[in-house]
């Protein structure tokens, strides 16, 4: 189901031994490092303040 915000798909890889996911350009990050939240299936990345970064 799509809902209002909705930005396309990402695709899941794996690199060396850890996961990553490929963002849309439209969902770039403007920072190296990103905090991550994980609540049930919901995982999102805020970005860092550039004190811990």
């Amino acid at each position: 189901m799509k809902t209002k915000g909705y930005l396309g798909e990402a695709k899941i890889f794996t690199n060396g031994g850890s996961q990553a996911v490929r963002l849309p350009a439209a969902c770039r990050f403007q920072s190296s490092s990103v905090t991550i939240h994980k609540l049930g299936r919901l995982v999102s990345g805020d970005l860092c303040d550039e004190v811990h970064a």
